[in-house]
């Protein structure tokens, strides 16, 4: 979270009476700050099962170089040693979610070069886009 202190732009995301942004999986603000939902609806309420604070695909963009734990070197033409290499997404509701594997990881650079482990990353994306596709869910 410190790294989107500042310098931040968010989209989709909930606004706070103080100023903040908020999505679900956040710790909730004090009792006496409100929240507008990312449709500019007025006094979203946690719990609200009808609708989110915050669209399931909001994204925020912040200048790498604020993150704190980023390795000193992370600008060197060099480059710096990668240790490992992890691939995610979210697993959709529904069917699909049984058959997509939400996570691929390798320690060394064989997972670049796989063709197997490549297909598996892209029919993941895939599968998770047909059933947005069909069900407009984006999942969670």
């Amino acid at each position: 979270m410190m790294t989107i202190q500042t310098n931040t732009i968010f989209t989709n995301v909930a606004e706070t009476s103080d100023g903040d942004v908020w999505w679900e999986g956040l710790d909730l603000p004090p009792p006496d700050v409100t929240i507008k939902s990312w449709k500019n609806e007025p006094n979203w309420k946690p719990g609200d099962k009808s609708k989110t604070a915050a669209h399931p695909n909001a994204r925020f963009c912040t200048p790498a170089g604020q993150c704190p734990i980023i390795d000193p070197a992370w600008e060197d033409p060099k480059g710096v040693p990668v240790s490992a290499i992890i691939f995610g997404g979210r697993r959709p509701e529904g069917p699909v979610s049984d058959k997509t594997r939400i996570l691929a990881s390798s320690f060394d650079a064989h997972i670049l070069y796989s063709p197997f482990a490549s297909r598996t990353i892209l029919n993941a994306h895939k599968a998770i886009a047909r059933h947005t596709r069909r069900t407009g869910c984006e999942g969670n």
